[in-house]
C-alpha cells in the first residue's frame, strides 16, 4: 500500500533535475558494483528474472530523497520511474544486487532503454541489512524518459510496489 501519495507536477520538479551526461557511461566494475532497484525489479517482481543469477543483497532505502512517480491510474500499477532532482520528494525503498556478469548489466540496461528512457546513475543507499551506506548504481528517468512518461498521472510515490 502506499504511505505517501501527493499529486506532483512537472514544473515544480524540472527546475531540480540533476544531470551528468558523462555519468551513465562510466566503467562498470562487474562483480563489485551493486545495483539499486525499485519497483518492478525488486526480489519477488515482475521484472526480477532480468536479474538472472546476481546476489541478493537485501532491502536498502535511498539516502536522499527523489521524487518519484509512476505512469496510469490508481487502479493501474504503472511504469514507476525516478526523476534526478536530489532533496525533492521521499526515500526510495527497493533492493540491493550484485550482478555478477556484464549480460546481467546489458540485459537490465536493455529492459530500462539505456540511456534513452532510463539512466544508470550511482547514488548513496542505506543497506538494511546491515546498516551500512553503500553506494550503488540506480536507473533515474532520462530527460526524454521524463518526457515519456511523465504524460501519464503525476503520482508522487514512496512504496508502491
Amino acid at each position: 500500500m502506499t504511505k505517501k501519495t501527493d499529486i506532483i507536477h512537472i514544473d515544480e520538479i524540472t527546475p531540480h533535475i540533476q544531470t551528468d551526461p558523462e555519468h551513465p557511461f562510466r566503467k562498470l566494475n562487474i562483480g563489485e558494483d551493486l545495483l539499486f532497484v525499485y519497483g518492478t525489479l525488486k526480489n519477488g517482481g515482475f521484472n526480477n528474472s532480468w536479474l538472472f543469477n546476481s546476489e541478493y543483497k537485501g532491502g536498502a532505502i535511498t539516502t536522499n530523497p527523489y521524487p518519484m512517480s509512476c505512469t496510469g491510474g490508481e487502479s493501474f500499477k504503472g511504469i514507476p520511474y525516478v526523476i534526478p532532482a536530489k532533496g525533492k520528494g521521499f526515500q526510495i525503498k527497493g533492493d540491493l544486487f550484485l550482478p555478477t556478469d556484464s549480460f546481467v548489466w546489458d540485459a537490465v540496461d536493455r529492459l530500462e532503454s539505456h540511456p534513452d528512457l532510463y539512466r544508470r546513475s550511482i547514488v548513496e543507499v542505506l543497506d538494511i541489512n546491515n546498516n551500512q551506506v553503500v553506494k550503488a548504481w540506480m536507473y533515474f528517468a532520462s530527460p526524454m524518459g521524463l518526457e515519456v512518461l511523465s504524460k501519464g498521472d503525476k503520482r508522487h510515490i514512496t512504496d508502491i510496489y
